[in-house]
């Protein structure tokens, strides 16, 4: 009785193609790493630093800088010389984080480039993916839940919801 031609996952292999080494089928990608400074964001990055990546993946360290609050008063002038300096101080650290990541990631066949923005974390990540369009956005998760997720908010939660491109989110 024929079943047809072996075709397949367990399909046998052709004596000319047994123990034979199969190319590199794994296309390159570009990845958007969201980045900041907290275990979550350490353990995400570990996770994608341990991962097997295809020769020529680009990686797009993100760490988003939160604006700092605006103060309205009769010492305006004052108030606009401290928030411009906390911004500084502020992209200057993330920065940091972000070239901290690139040097982990960009390893011979890879490249990694650092990037940083101020403003709301989850406006900002949307924004990057959309202009990048990126493979791959990764990125961490506090793991807040109930009242915590509600008044403090989840970047990763609204990541997941809007984002047009695939999110993967460590714990």
């Amino acid at each position: 009785m024929d079943q047809g031609p072996a075709t397949g996952p367990g399909a046998r292999e052709p004596p000319a193609l047994r123990g034979a080494r199969r190319p590199e089928t794994r296309c390159a990608m570009k990845v958007l790493l969201c980045t900041e400074d907290s275990p979550c964001s350490e353990a995400a990055l570990t996770y994608v630093e341990k991962m097997s990546w295809a020769p020529g993946t680009h990686f797009i360290c993100l760490s988003v800088s939160p604006q700092p609050p605006v103060f309205y008063g009769e010492a305006y002038g004052a108030w606009v010389e401290i928030d411009q300096k906390v911004t500084e101080e502020g992209l200057k650290y993330h920065r940091e984080l972000a070239e901290a990541a690139v040097k982990r990631l960009a390893v011979p066949g890879r490249t990694a480039e650092a990037r940083t923005v101020t403003g709301d974390p989850r406006v900002e990540i949307l924004s990057v993916a959309e202009q990048e369009k990126p493979d791959l956005i990764v990125l961490g998760s506090h793991g807040r839940s109930g009242l915590s997720k509600l008044v403090l908010g989840s970047v990763a939660s609204h990541v997941v919801t809007h984002a047009h491109r695939p999110v993967l989110v460590v714990k």
